[in-house]
């Protein structure tokens, strides 16, 4: 009879000590969720896609450099600013009243040129035919330079054009209050150089 209540303790003690244990390891590795923060989801942020073709370079992300020039017969001195990549060239002569500023770049190029030469009004589809001296486009693309409205003028896909500006009867007419402006471009020419050469038109400011 001893032996058995012996043996009934120490079993006794043994599966206290199971228990015990098994409680303790259940209790260390439980998760408490009432005191898990939930998981936080951050969108990744991707640019949407621009419609219509290409996107517009931007002088905020180029070198830029301020040209000056013009400044004959009745036109003002004006300046420009110009992206990186551009070489300008400026031909004045104040005994011919001529002032030509020619940017350009790898087959690119805008020129302005002041002179005494004449004027001409600028038709596009709808408008009323003109007798006078005039020229008429299939197309324009709107600039607005400080506070003037400019047309570049001509051909969809073509390589050369003519800005004209918004004169106060809604009429457009060239020269331009900077000169005579034009583009022109080498075939299979990029949008997006075409695109900067609307911008730095954009800058065009008279010199103060």
């Amino acid at each position: 009879m001893k032996w058995k209540a012996y043996f009934a303790g120490v079993f006794s003690v043994f599966l206290f000590l199971v228990v015990a244990g098994a409680a303790y390891f259940i209790g260390r590795n439980q998760i408490n969720f009432s005191n898990t923060p939930a998981p936080t989801f951050t969108p990744t942020l991707e640019e949407e896609p621009v419609v219509g073709g290409a996107v517009p370079t931007t002088s905020e992300n180029k070198n830029t450099k301020i040209v000056s020039a013009g400044g004959v017969v009745s036109f003002p001195a004006y300046e420009v600013l110009i992206s990186e990549g551009w070489q300008e060239k400026i031909q004045h002569d104040d005994l011919t009243q001529i002032d030509i500023l020619t940017l350009t770049n790898e087959g690119y190029e805008i020129r302005i040129m002041q002179g005494a030469t004449g004027g001409a009004l600028c038709l596009y589809p709808g408008d009323t035919p003109f007798e006078g001296p005039s020229a008429e486009y299939p197309a324009f693309w709107e600039i607005t330079a400080s506070d003037i409205l400019l047309r570049r003028s001509g051909e969809e896909g073509g390589e050369a054009f003519t800005l004209c500006e918004k004169k106060d009867d809604n009429t457009y007419f060239q020269p331009t209050t900077f000169g005579h402006i034009s583009y022109k471009l080498p075939a299979g020419y990029d949008k997006n150089i075409l695109s900067e050469m609307d911008e730095m038109v954009s800058t065009l400011k008279k010199k103060s």
